[in-house]
């Protein structure tokens, strides 16, 4: 890695292209301008004779030593570019407690700092960072520093806690860097022109093939990102210490083994056996870059495969196989990966994935020198950029296990049980799948979801407030009447829109309803299906979906034994379906009606060609027939099956009765 030498920044200023990490929180700003999720806010305990004049003295001198601490970004025909000032007369706010009672001081202390935290930065306007001393009582005060991402990352917290305390101890001056932030970015642009991008590409388009993106079903719908808030508790030392054991046994770092609880746990929270999880890794591959501060962090997606009930040392691993692939192909930007495989985009979201882990030892260890002891405490919430970010922490009293979440999604109880399940997978012991405290608003919120197009909804929720109209309204009632057996009315709706009003209204729980005969869900055009519902008079819950979503049929189902139609070109949907519910060992029967003309020989023989494409069905599966089916049809579906295959010919004519007859018998 080949930097080169620092401009000087002697006169108005010296401009640099904006790293790619930069650009991507400028564009995060720029969607939503001033967000403190882009904060961030550390906050450390101060003992010794620390005074207001030694803290601003020490601090200008550190802001005189690195360029990114005089840095703005300013848009350039809309690219952002890096402008250093050769100078800046930075202060540090001072409040001065010792009149208070210590409780009070401590109260106040804490308010301040969470107001800190979460007040916004303008990015075109040095300097990007603000600190705060309060004196609580003689010998012991706080020290807040609030930072924007744009130009720091948690290294970058760790190199100036050390200069920090080093300046307050009377330590010489530091030399002068010898480079700076914005060689590094000059770099990387040189990189980015080379071939070695689309080399670093190769495994991760790869990995990433298909990803899914997966959402923990919030408490609340929201249509804006809410203020951060973080949980946090102290892990035993034996939890912890079995932790360090488990990494030695299977030759990986206690890093894998917290992910794969973690892993265990949204496994049990969300139904789904393919998890990306988002990490950041230190991005300092140089020792040159080791004493700078800047964003130099890189993120990468662990894709977990949770599939087929693994024991805790498969699932641990399978998780360090994962991690090690990813930390060997570390070097590829996540902005790049963005480009690469262009996933839907979510202005609320990252892309790619809505669950970030963090591991790490304290960047801050406890300092002492010339009569001054700094201590990290942790830190406020100033937003959160992710739905949940989870994050292990070893700090003086041991290790933490915390999560930093949206709280207009997530209700801080709800978090804390998510902790508390992570902690329990830890252990090594299994964690059962959340089970809804009212079955019946679960599965409403399951139709809500899909009808309206939001991520979780809660019992206050109104329909219309979640952009639903009259004939949303009515798909929506429609699909009630399907699932519970029951009919609500327009009137009763406009009565009371919420989620819970309307679950009032229906007196017989899904459990129960289930309990009546096994669920049908079909996949395709709900058209198709009206006739075999009417055929078969209702007496099982019956569900039309669009496409194949293993996740919401969990939801609506979570257990038992379960049926899936499909018919005409649906059908490899309805088996693709089939094969997500069954592959944790669920009973799953594979219905199949060909309603579609006749398709030509070389079809079914394309279809045959096609089976190395994805595994095949382990269950039982029904294929009912027209007359004049190519011959070809029922070794093209054997080809993708493992179980029985049960072949019914169809009469000329409508079928509806003869599926229902013919299937009434398992589901009845």
């Amino acid at each position: 890695m080949d930097i080169g030498t620092s401009p000087s920044s002697e006169g108005t200023g010296v401009s640099y292209p904006a790293s790619l990490a930069q650009t991507r929180f400028w564009l995060l700003d720029a969607l939503d301008p001033g967000t403190p999720a882009l904060n961030v806010a550390v906050r450390w305990k101060l003992l010794g004779p620390v005074t207001h004049g030694a803290v601003e003295a020490t601090m200008r001198r550190i802001v005189g030593r690195h360029e990114i601490l005089r840095t703005a970004l300013h848009n350039e025909d809309g690219i952002p570019t890096q402008l250093v000032q050769p100078a800046l007369p930075f202060q540090v706010r001072h409040h001065d407690l010792t009149g208070m009672p210590k409780e009070a001081a401590l109260a106040e202390a804490d308010r301040i700092g969470a107001e800190e935290a979460r007040n916004p930065f303008a990015l075109e306007a040095a300097p990007l960072m603000r600190a705060t001393l309060i004196l609580l009582e003689p010998g012991e005060s706080r020290l807040l520093l609030t930072l924007h991402h744009a130009i720091c990352d948690g290294w970058s917290i760790g190199v100036l806690a050390e200069e920090i305390t080093k300046g307050l101890a009377g330590e010489p001056p530091l030399p002068e860097l010898p480079l700076q932030y914005g060689d590094y970015a000059e770099w990387q642009q040189a990189w980015l022109d080379s071939p070695a991008p689309r080399v670093a590409s190769a495994y991760w388009t790869s990995q990433l093939a298909g990803l899914p993106y997966v959402i923990v079903p919030p408490d609340h719908a929201a249509q804006e990102r809410g203020g951060g808030a973080i949980i946090s508790t102290l892990l035993p030392r034996a939890l912890t210490d079995g932790m360090v054991a488990m990494a030695a046994q299977q030759g990986c770092t206690p890093f894998a083994v917290a992910l794969a609880a973690l892993g265990q746990m949204l496994q049990a929270r969300t139904g789904a056996n393919d998890i990306p999880i988002g990490t950041q890794v230190a991005g300092r591959t140089e020792v040159e870059l080791e004493g700078m501060i800047g964003p130099f962090i890189n993120t990468l997606v662990l894709r977990l495969d949770l599939a087929g009930q693994p024991d805790w040392a498969e699932r641990v691993a399978r998780t360090a196989r994962i991690v090690a692939g990813a930390l060997d192909n570390h070097t590829m930007p996540f902005e790049l990966l963005i480009r690469a495989l262009n996933p839907a985009r979510d202005a609320r979201r990252t892309p790619l994935f809505s669950v970030n882990f963090i591991f790490q030892r304290s960047f801050v260890a406890p300092f002492e020198g010339g009569g001054i002891t700094l201590v990290d405490l942790p830190s406020h919430s100033a937003g959160a950029l992710y739905d949940l970010n989870f994050f292990m922490v070893e700090r003086p009293d041991g290790w933490r296990a915390s999560c930093e979440y949206d709280a207009a999604l997530f209700e801080p109880a709800t978090v804390a049980a998510m902790l508390a399940d992570w902690r329990q997978a830890l252990s090594g012991q299994p964690v059962a799948a959340s089970a809804p405290a009212d079955p019946v608003l679960e599965t409403l919120g399951a139709i809500w979801c899909e009808i309206l197009g939001v991520p979780g909804v809660g019992p206050t929720d109104g329909f219309f407030d979640l952009g639903g109209h009259s004939l949303l309204a009515a798909r929506m009632l429609a699909r009630v009447e399907a699932v519970f057996g029951q009919r609500v009315g327009m009137a009763a709706l406009f009565a009371d829109p919420t989620l819970g009003g309307l679950a009032a209204r229906l007196a017989i729980p899904i459990a129960a309803k289930s309990s009546i005969g096994t669920p049908l869900v079909a996949v395709g055009n709900p058209v198709d299906w009206i006739g075999l519902q009417d055929a078969l008079g209702r007496k099982s819950p019956f569900q039309c979906l669009s496409d194949a979503a293993p996740g919401l049929v969990t939801r609506l189902y979570p257990t038992g034994p379960i049926a899936v139609l499909g018919t005409g070109n649906e059908g490899m949907l309805a088996m693709s379906l089939a094969r997500a519910l069954g592959a944790d060992g669920r009973n799953v029967t594979l219905v199949l009606v060909d309603v579609m003309p006749q398709q030509p020989r070389s079809f079914w023989r394309g279809l045959l060609s096609a089976r190395d494409l994805g595994p095949r069905f382990d269950g039982p599966a029904i294929l009912f027939r027209r007359p004049d089916s190519s011959p070809d049809e029922t070794d093209g579906w054997s080809g993708y099956l493992n179980g029985t295959l049960d072949v019914v010919p169809l009469p000329p004519g409508p079928w509806h009765n003869v599926v229902a007859q013919r299937i009434g018998a398992f589901v009845g």
